[in-house]
């Protein structure tokens, strides 16, 4: 009788180890895998750096961004590219001789994506064709950006220039002296129609 019962209990608790087994095998197969993210393939430079390409009713404008040197910065600029946060958004300020700058969804000068950044070493001077982010008292905006037309060494020091212009500067020229209001503003409005990363040329056999 013994026996019989030592038995019985090997089975019994055999039987519920393969029931365990096939409620966790269930469970993994009911669990969905985690998202493979996607990975944006970039057009490169000779250095390497990622160049984006912004659309404008004037024309395209193409930026190499300083990946590795300006970390931060160039990744934040990245990832909002990616995420379509520059599309339809206005140049809403503009000055001859000086810089136009974007970057604000609202239009208004006063917006941005709801955070500010840190700041980074002031590895590249403020000179014509660099882009570097816009500063308020709440410290580097998250979002907004110029780019200079003209050397402008009274903001060495100030601002952090993360990427430059390396096509198109007819066009930030042109953009430059639109007519503008009091405020700088410009007249007919100017939009970043779309911006986007530039894809990588074609291999063969693709």
């Amino acid at each position: 009788m013994k026996k019989y019962m030592i038995a019985l209990l090997a089975v019994l608790v055999a039987c519920a180890g393969e029931k365990k087994n096939e409620e966790k095998a269930e469970q993994q197969m009911a669990t969905p895998k985690p998202a493979v993210e996607n990975v944006v393939e970039y057009a490169r430079t000779e250095a390497g750096n990622p160049i984006v390409q912004f659309g404008t009713a004037m024309g395209d404008i193409e930026i190499e961004v300083f990946e590795n040197e300006c970390p931060i910065h160039a990744q934040n600029f990245l990832r909002l590219i990616e995420n379509g946060f520059y599309d339809d958004v206005l140049f809403h300020r503009v000055i001859a001789n000086f810089m136009i700058q974007s970057g604000d969804p609202t239009g208004t000068g006063g917006g941005g994506p709801g955070y500010t950044l840190e700041p980074e070493p002031l590895k590249y001077k403020n000179l014509r064709t660099y882009v570097a982010m816009a500063q308020s008292t709440r410290g580097i905006n998250g979002s907004q950006f110029y780019i200079l037309v003209k050397d402008s060494p009274h903001l060495d020091n100030q601002f952090t220039c993360f990427a430059r212009v390396i096509s198109g500067m007819d066009v930030v020229d042109a953009i430059a002296k639109v007519k503008t209001t009091g405020n700088d503003r410009p007249v007919e409005p100017v939009k970043i129609i779309q911006a986007r990363p530039k894809a990588p040329p074609a291999t063969e056999g693709s």
